[in-house]
């Protein structure tokens, strides 16, 4: 999320970027 880091910011981040690659 936007504070999440290396809590639960891991799956966000991965989701984020899969939908920004495309």
């Amino acid at each position: 999320s936007e504070s999440d880091t290396s809590s639960q910011g891991g799956s966000e981040y991965q989701t984020f970027r899969l939908i920004t690659r495309d």
